[in-house]
């Protein structure tokens, strides 16, 4: 029992250390509620991200630029693969932004209770705060 213990967390450790965050560990610590607060150059995208323990996505936000205020709502599947967070739209308020059947794939860099960093599909480092339930 001792040794199986010390083989899973050397290799937890070994996945945290080389980048990649197990998919068990993505599955438990990502289900809740997040504030997204993101700025990409003249655009900022603000609002609140719900993972639910059953495989829905929910995203509720505002994207502000220098064209205006645009709001949105959008329901996604999502599923971990390969320490990856991967998301499909199923429903949106702005399908000219976000189109249904469009796929989203983040690489997780840092997942705890309080954190959620990771790497989008452009490249660029986001990260996520949790919003602690009431």
């Amino acid at each position: 029992m001792k040794l199986r213990n010390i083989l899973l967390f050397t290799a937890i450790g070994s996945s945290l250390l080389l980048g990649q965050i197990p998919d068990p560990v993505i599955r438990k610590h990502l289900p809740g509620q997040w504030s997204v607060n993101h700025q990409f150059d003249a655009i900022s995208v603000s609002g609140t991200s719900f993972f639910g323990t059953d495989g829905i996505a929910y995203y509720d936000g505002t994207i502000r630029g220098a064209d205006g205020v645009i709001k949105f709502q959008v329901s996604a599947r999502w599923s971990v693969a390969g320490g990856k967070v991967i998301t499909q739209v199923i429903e949106s308020s702005n399908p000219d932004i976000f189109s249904v059947g469009s796929t989203e794939i983040d690489s997780v860099v840092v997942l705890n209770d309080s954190l959620y960093s990771y790497i989008d599909k452009d490249g660029g480092s986001l990260t996520e705060k949790r919003i602690p339930y009431n």
